[in-house]
């Protein structure tokens, strides 16, 4: 490979030697066949390999000495042969393309969660498809029955999160009518024909929510605060609002 090659020719070195890794291969990646993805030439992947103390002889990579010398003159050479996670830090997570290709291999692959479009193997496509089926109606089958639970609970945190109109006057140091008539005056909000108090549309569903009530007697819709309408009122309307109105 070179840092010419495409990411199909990366996609099947790196196939390969996910394949020799299944078969409890401790170093089978080659150094000489991959340090041109990263570095300019093989001498200064080696420094860099052996002179960074994240990486130990013996655990991340293992040093083969050579018998005879070097082809072109000079000391015997050796070669470098580097692990899976070596392979992945030393290499891999260099170059950003490499890596998701690197990715794509071993994180789906060797756990087994790549999609099914992505093998190219029809038999191991249609088992990855039934293992995908399966999954997806475990999901559901377990969000249905979780479900009750996750509305039960978010009626409690909606109920004590949104306030009214007096609630939310008396934790901005306002009186009730004196808060309500700065929002109508500011156009927060308006009186239908029934003199119900209920927010312009822009604001409905960010400074208020429109909320069902119910009794005996009669049904309708409340207007409640949000905190960010809590939050935005105090800001507009609170402490600084009534020194203001003072000087």
């Amino acid at each position: 490979m070179s840092k010419a090659s495409g990411m199909e020719e990366v996609k099947k070195y790196f196939t390969a030697v996910l394949e020799l890794s299944k078969s409890n291969e401790e170093f089978p990646v080659n150094l000489d066949e991959v340090w041109m993805l990263v570095y300019s030439e093989k001498g200064k992947a080696v420094r860099a390999l052996t002179t960074n103390e994240q990486f130990i002889e013996g655990i991340d990579y293992k040093v083969f000495a050579q018998n005879g010398e070097n082809p072109q003159g000079g000391r015997p050479t050796n070669e470098y042969y580097l692990s899976i996670s070596c392979l992945e830090f030393f290499i891999a997570r260099k170059v950003r393309a490499v890596f998701e290709v690197y990715r794509q291999v071993f994180h789906h692959v060797a756990q087994g969660t790549m999609p099914s479009y992505q093998i190219e193997d029809p038999i191991a496509r249609a088992e990855r498809w039934i293992e995908e089926q399966k999954e997806k109606k475990a999901l559901e089958e377990k969000n249905a029955a979780m479900q009750p639970k996750a509305d039960y609970f978010d009626n409690l945190i909606e109920k004590g999160l949104l306030t009214n109109f007096r609630d939310t006057a008396k934790e901005i140091g306002l009186k009730q009518n004196e808060f309500i008539d700065l929002l109508l005056k500011k156009k927060f909000i308006y009186r239908n024909k029934k003199k119900q108090l209920k927010p312009y549309s822009q604001f409905n569903g960010d400074l208020f929510e429109l909320k069902d009530w119910g009794n005996d007697k009669a049904t309708g819709l409340r207007t409640l605060i949000t905190p960010k309408g809590k939050e935005t009122f105090r800001l507009l309307f609170g402490m600084n609002y009534q020194l203001k109105l003072d000087l």
